[in-house]
């Protein structure tokens, strides 16, 4: 009799320990399926924004490129005088949306018009007169200042024939992608937006 007694309380530690084994692998596997649903989710989520980004930030590139290449523009910067230039410029810049300046320079980057009148801030007007290599289209970002943080757009402005007749620079408010991040972003989770040199912008 105590022999059979310590087989069946073998027996039903064994089955307990099956059982208890059994309930921690469901739940290790049922926590391992729920993690990865919620990465994929959250892989979704941030290719979702990150098309809505790009598509947003897309719109302010095809507008400025098509600004450098209307004809109205090229006249102007042709024959036009610095006080035409800049008024221009004010006009574009009142005309489209969540745009901080916007302006109208030499091929050297000497502002057309009056830099603070047109938004141009100090650290614009430096990087401006910086050598550019590469591309003709550049984007930097300036946040020196909480309440304007901003992306810069350059683009060249070229007569019929290819000429390089001056420079259309742009400053986007940040705050319109940002608009688009908190949108997107779900209570507990936290969204960056990075360039493609993977710096936060």
């Amino acid at each position: 009799p105590v022999s059979l007694r310590r087989y069946f309380l073998w027996l039903l530690m064994g089955g307990i320990g099956l059982f208890v084994g059994g309930m921690t692998l469901s739940v290790v596997f049922s926590l391992r399926a729920n993690e990865a649903a919620e990465m994929r989710l959250l892989r979704l989520e941030a290719e979702q924004t990150r098309a809505s980004v790009t598509r947003d930030w897309n719109y302010y590139q095809e507008v400025v490129d098509n600004l450098a290449r209307d004809q109205e523009l090229i006249d102007l910067m042709l024959l036009g005088s610095d006080l035409d230039k800049q008024e221009w410029a004010a006009s574009r810049r009142r005309l489209l949306p969540g745009i901080l300046g916007l302006a109208l320079t030499s091929p050297q980057g000497e502002i057309y018009g009056d830099a603070a009148e047109l938004r141009i801030g100090p650290t614009c007007l430096s990087d401006l007169h910086k050598p550019q290599t590469g591309a003709t289209n550049r984007v930097l970002v300036h946040r020196e200042r909480p309440e304007f943080e901003h992306a810069d757009l350059l683009t060249e402005v070229r007569g019929t024939t290819g000429e390089l007749l001056g420079k259309l620079f742009v400053s986007v408010r940040l705050e319109q992608l940002q608009r688009i991040l908190d949108d997107s972003t779900r209570p507990g989770d936290a969204t960056r937006l990075l360039d493609k040199a993977g710096k936060t912008m």
